[in-house]
C-alpha cells in the first residue's frame, strides 16, 4: 500500500527533511566521486559474490549517469524508454536525461563498512515479514546528489536521489531514497522520467505507476514502507515484491543484548504503526508489561525493567488500534547478561562500609570504545523487585573519571547490605541515525553496608552480626541432598586454549566474579583462588534450585572449604537477585563481617571431587576425519547432512553439514554447519558458513548478531572468542562441544566431550561409547558393521552414507527459498584416502610436508582441497585429543594421591 502524506503546511518542511533516511554518503563517509559528464557511465564494477537479479545471476554492475544501475552493459541513452525492453538490464530510480556538467555530483561505494551492512539488514527485515534472517553480504550505495538535467532552465532545479543494491548471493533488494525531486524531465525531451525493474528479455519488468507523469516527484512524499521517500523492493525473484511494514511474526530488536539490570532503552522497528491511533504494549516474560513508546509508522522503543533471569527471555508486542479495537501480536528475544568475564571498568572494591568512607576521590577507568564520544556515570542501587538509578556524571569525553565517594550511596534504605552497580553509559543510534537510545556499556557490581542505628563499637557490630550468622545458619537444611544431583567438580583444572584457564569445561563456565582479569573479585569472596566456575546445570529439589561452583588456585588445584573454595549455591546464579539474598548475603554475614565463615560453609559445602568421573571426547576437522568416542579414527567424506552423534535418553541430536570448501570445488568436502537440538526446555543453536563463508548463528531458528562475548540461553551457554575464530558451547547436560573456524573462515573443526553417564547412549557418525572399538561402525537399524577405519572407501558406501537425514530427522534451518536437497548430493563420490595421497602440485607438496610432517590427514586435506588451514585443521585436533587425554591422567593421579577409587575408560 503507498502511503501519501500530502500535507500542505508541512511540505516545505518535509521537501528538505528526508535526507536522513539517506544511507551515509560523501567523500567523508568513503564514497567516490564521479567525473562530471553527461551520458556516461562507470563501469563494469566486480561484484565479490554471485547477485541474483530477475532470477539470473550476475557478477558485475555499471553505474549510469543518467539514473540508473544497470548489470550488462553500460547505458548512454538518455531518453527514458517504456519498460519492457531487451537491451536495459537493470534497476532505474530515476530514468532520465541528466547532466552534472550543469550542477551536481554521483557518489558511489562498495559498502564494507559492517555497521552500514547492519544497518541495510535491519532496514530489509523490517520490511519483508519472510526474511527474518536476511543479513547481507555486499551492497552497492549510489546517490545522485542536486543533480541537474541536460537543458539549464530558470531557477536551475535538482533532484537529490539514492539507490542501494544488496544480496547475501541468495536474495537481493533494492532501496530507493528520496530527498526531492524539482523536474521531472529534462526540457530537451518530452518524456517524464520512469522508475522501475527491467529484465532485459522485452517481456518482464516493474515499474511505478506514476513513470512517465509529471506525477513522478511525487514518489519524494510517498513510500512503500510508510517512510516518505523510501521505497523497498525484492528484486532476485521472476517478479518484483514490494516491501511493507509487518502485521504479525517477528519484530527487530536493537540492542538486543542488554544488562539485567534494566533501565536501557531498546528500539523495536517492523511492525505497522499508526501514530494517531495505536498504543503499543511490550510484555517481557510474562512478568513484566510496559509502553512501547511509537515514534514513527514504523518503529517504537521502550526501557527495559529489571529481569531477574539472565539469558533468553521472550518478548510480546501488542499493538492496539483505538480506532478499529484491532491487536496485532508480534514476538521477539532479548536475551540478558551481567558484568563481563573480564574486567572492563577499574578502580572500584567489591565492598563498601557507609560509616568509613571519607570524602576523598575514586579515580575510575573503564575500556574505550569506538565512535562513543561522550560517556554518562550513573549508580543504581537494586531492590528485591525494584531498582533505584541517579546520574552521578556525564558527557565524559575520555575514558576515566574522578568520583567522589558519597557518590556511590544512595539515602540510608532498610536494607542492611544493599546491592549496587555502577555503569557506564551512552547514548547510541544503533546505525540508526534517527534516533538515540539510553544503552549501558560496562557494569561494576559492588555492595554497601547501611548505618547501623544503635550500633556504637566494633564489639557490639560483630555480635549483631554473629547473631545473624547463627539464625540463618539454624534455620538452613541439611546440604547433603541437594550436593548428590550437581555435577562435581574437577580435582585439577584441564588445561584451555594456548594452555590458559579454559573459559568452560564439561558442565561449567567461568564465573564473572572470580577470574585472572578480576582479581578483586577473587580475593574477596574466594582468597586464595585463582578462578572460580559455576555450573551450567541445575538440581531442582524442595523448591530450591541449586547450583555448583568450582575455585582453583594458580596451581589449577581444587579449592576445598573456607575460606577460599568454592560453594553450593542454593539459588542458582541465573537468578541474581535470588541469588543475592540465599547465597550472597549469608556469605556477607558470616565470613566478612563476623568470624563465622566455616558456618557458612557448613551449609554451602564445597565439592571436593571424589564424585568426578572422566568424560569421554571425541570430534572430527578436515575433509572430513573423525574420531568416535572409543577412540576410533576413520574418513567419511560425503557431501550431505548427517547425524553427528544423538543421545536418545535425553533427546538431544546433534547434526552436521559436510560440503565442498568452495563453490566451483568437488574433489573434497568439509564442515560447514552443525546444529543442536535437546529437549523442549533446551535452545536450539546452529552455527553455519554459507555459501560465501559467512558464519551466522541461528538461535530457535533465528539469527543472532553476536562478537565475541557470552550469551546466555536455556539449559546452555553460548562463548565466542579469539575474533569469532572459536565458539564454545556448554551444556547443563555435562555435554561440550567446541567449534573452531580455520583463520580463513572457510570450515569447521568440531570437538566435543560427554559425560560418562552417557556410556552405551550414543548413536551416529560418533560411534556408540561403550568402550568397544570394534563395534562402532553401527548403522541406524541397529546392525554393527565389521569394517577397516583405513578403508574409506567402504566407510563411504556402507557406513557413513547411511547417517544421511532424513527429512523427518532433519533440524537445520535453512535460508528464504532453500531445503536439504541444496545440500545434499547422493551421487557425489570423493578422492578417497586409500588411493594415496598424490599431489599435482611440487610446490604445494613441499609446504604441505614441511607443516604435516608424517600426518596423513593433514597431507591428505592439502592435496585435496588446495588449502593449507584444512590441513592444520588436523594437527590442531589432535592435540586437543592429546592436551584432553593428559588432563585426564593429570587427574588421575591427584585422584590416586588423595586415595579415591575412580573408574577410567
Amino acid at each position: 500500500m503507498v502511503f501519501k502524506l500530502f500535507l500542505l503546511i508541512n511540505f516545505i518542511q518535509y521537501h528538505y527533511s528526508l535526507l536522513d533516511i539517506f544511507y551515509p554518503f560523501g567523500i567523508e563517509n568513503g564514497d567516490r566521486l564521479m567525473f562530471k559528464n553527461d551520458d556516461q557511465f562507470l563501469g563494469p564494477f566486480e561484484i565479490p559474490i554471485i547477485f541474483p537479479y530477475f532470477n539470473r545471476k550476475f557478477s558485475s554492475c555499471f553505474i549510469n549517469t543518467n539514473g540508473l544501475i544497470s548489470f550488462n552493459n553500460g547505458i548512454r541513452g538518455f531518453t527514458p524508454l517504456p519498460f519492457p525492453l531487451d537491451n536495459v538490464i537493470g534497476v532505474a530510480p530515476f530514468w532520465n536525461d541528466i547532466n552534472t556538467w550543469n550542477g551536481g555530483d554521483i557518489f558511489y561505494r562498495q559498502v564494507l563498512d559492517l555497521n552500514v551492512l547492519n544497518q541495510i539488514g535491519l532496514d530489509i527485515r523490517s520490511s519483508f515479514s519472510g526474511f527474518v534472517n536476511f543479513r547481507p553480504t555486499w551492497a552497492l550505495i549510489v546517490t545522485w546528489f542536486e543533480v541537474a538535467q541536460y537543458s539549464v532552465s530558470s531557477g536551475r532545479p535538482n533532484n537529490t536521489f539514492q539507490a542501494l543494491i544488496t544480496t547475501n548471493g541468495r536474495h537481493s533488494f533494492t532501496v530507493f531514497n528520496y530527498h526531492k525531486l524539482e523536474w521531472s524531465r529534462s526540457e530537451n525531451i518530452n518524456k517524464h522520467a520512469q522508475v522501475g525493474f527491467n529484465a532485459g528479455d522485452g517481456i518482464i519488468y516493474y515499474a511505478l505507476n506514476s513513470s512517465f507523469t509529471s506525477n513522478v516527484t511525487d514518489i519524494v512524499f510517498e513510500s512503500n514502507v510508510q517512510r516518505p521517500g523510501r521505497w523497498i523492493f525484492r528484486i532476485d525473484d521472476y517478479s518484483i515484491q514490494e516491501g511493507g511494514c509487518n502485521t504479525g511474526g517477528y519484530v527487530n530488536l536493537n540492542p538486543f543484548i542488554v544488562y539485567f539490570i534494566g533501565g536501557e532503552e531498546v528500539l523495536v522497528t517492523g511492525p505497522c504503526f499508526n501514530v494517531y491511533q495505536d498504543t503499543a504494549l511490550i510484555s517481557i516474560d510474562s512478568d513484566y508489561q510496559t509502553e512501547c513508546q511509537i515514534l514513527d509508522s514504523n518503529s517504537c522503543k521502550f526501557m527495559t525493567p529489571l529481569i531477574k533471569k539472565i539469558g533468553r527471555v521472550s518478548v510480546i508486542l501488542k499493538n492496539f488500534n483505538n480506532y478499529t479495537n484491532k491487536t496485532l501480536t508480534f514476538q521477539a528475544n532479548l536475551y540478558t547478561k551481567d558484568q563481563s568475564f573480564l574486567s572492563k571498568i577499574s578502580g572500584l572494591d567489591v565492598f563498601y562500609n557507609r560509616d568509613n568512607f571519607s570524602n576523598s576521590e575514586l579515580s575510575i577507568q573503564w575500556e574505550s570504545m569506538q565512535n562513543i564520544q561522550y560517556y554518562d556515570i550513573y549508580v543504581m542501587r537494586i531492590m528485591e523487585n525494584q531498582t533505584q538509578i541517579k546520574l552521578i556524571q556525564e558527557n565524559i569525553q575520555q575514558n576515566f573519571t574522578f568520583l567522589n565517594y558519597s557518590l556511590l550511596f544512595f539515602e540510608s534504605s532498610m536494607n542492611i547490605i544493599e546491592i549496587n552497580y555502577l555503569i557506564v553509559a551512552t547514548n547510541r543510534s544503533f546505525n540508526n541515525p534517527n534516533f538515540e537510545l539510553k544503552n549501558y556499556l560496562y557494569i561494576f557490581n559492588f555492595f554497601l553496608l547501611n548505618t547501623l542505628n544503635g550500633i556504637r563499637n566494633d564489639y557490639q557490630r560483630s555480635n549483631f552480626f554473629d547473631s545473624i550468622c547463627q539464625s540463618w545458619k539454624f534455620s538452613e537444611r541439611d546440604p547433603t541432598p541437594y550436593l548428590q544431583g550437581l555435577p562435581p567438580c574437577w580435582p585439577i583444572l584441564p588445561t584451555g586454549v594456548n594452555r590458559n584457564v579454559p573459559d568452560s569445561f564439561g558442565d561449567f563456565i567461568q564465573d564473572a566474579a572470580c577470574n585472572p582479569s578480576r582479581p578483586s573479585g577473587c580475593s574477596f569472596f574466594h582468597p586464595g583462588a585463582n578462578v572460580c566456575y559455576r555450573s551450567q546445570s541445575s538440581f531442582t529439589f524442595d523448591s530450591n534450585t541449586v547450583g555448583q561452583q568450582c575455585c582453583y588456585d594458580r596451581l589449577n588445584n581444587l579449592i576445598v572449604g573456607a575460606p577460599g573454595g568454592g560453594t553450593l549455591d542454593m539459588a542458582h546464579s541465573d537468578n541474581r537477585i535470588e541469588h543475592f539474598l540465599k547465597d550472597v548475603l549469608p556469605f556477607l554475614f558470616c565470613c566478612k563481617l563476623s568470624d563465622n565463615c566455616e558456618s557458612y560453609y557448613e551449609k554451602r559445602p564445597s565439592d571436593d571431587g571424589r564424585r568426578w568421573r572422566p568424560p569421554i571426547p571425541a570430534g572430527a576437522s578436515g575433509d572430513p576425519h573423525f574420531t568416535t568416542f572409543d577412540g576410533v579414527e576413520y574418513t567419511f567424506n560425503g557431501f550431505g547432512e548427517y547425524t553427528f552423534f544423538e543421545i536418545n535418553e535425553i533427546n538431544f541430536t546433534c547434526q552436521i553439514r559436510t560440503s565442498p570448501l568452495t563453490l566451483n570445488s568437488t574433489d573434497g568436502t568439509v564442515f560447514k554447519a552443525i546444529t543442536i537440538k535437546g529437549d523442549s526446555n533446551t535452545d536450539q543453536v546452529q552455527i553455519e558458513l554459507d555459501s560465501t563463508d559467512t558464519l551466522y548463528i541461528y538461535v530457535n531458528g533465528i539469527i543472532v548478531d553476536i562478537n565475541d562475548g557470552n550469551l546466555y540461553l536455556n539449559q546452555l551457554n553460548l562463548r565466542i572468542s579469539n575474533n569469532v575464530s572459536n565458539i564454545d558451547l556448554t551444556y547443563s547436560e555435562g555435554i561440550e562441544l567446541k567449534v573452531v573456524l580455520t583463520p580463513k573462515k572457510n570450515a569447521f573443526l568440531f570437538f566435543s566431550s560427554i559425560h560418562s553417564k552417557f556410556k552405551n547412549k550414543t548413536r551416529g557418525l560418533l560411534g556408540n561409547c561403550n568402550g568397544v572399538k570394534s563395534d562402532d561402525f553401527i548403522l541406524p537399524n541397529g546392525t554393527v558393521l565389521n569394517l577397516n577405519p583405513s578403508n574409506d572407501r567402504e566407510i563411504f558406501e556402507k557406513f557413513g552414507q547411511k547417517w544421511s537425514l532424513k527429512d523427518e530427522q532433519n533440524f537445520f534451518t535453512y535460508q528464504q527459498g532453500l531445503g536439504a536437497s541444496d545440500f545434499m548430493r547422493a551421487n557425489y563420490t570423493p578422492k578417497f584416502m586409500q588411493d594415496g595421497i598424490i599431489f599435482g602440485n611440487s610446490s604445494l607438496e613441499r609446504i604441505a610436508k614441511d607443516i604435516c610432517n608424517d600426518n596423513k590427514k593433514c597431507l591428505y586435506d592439502i592435496m585435496v582441497t588446495s588449502d593449507i588451514e584444512v590441513g592444520t585443521l588436523n594437527l590442531n585436533f589432535d592435540e586437543k585429543i592429546q592436551v584432553f587425554k593428559q588432563d585426564l591422567e593429570k587427574v588421575k593421579q591427584v585422584l590416586i594421591l588423595n586415595d579415591v577409587t575412580t573408574k577410567f575408560q
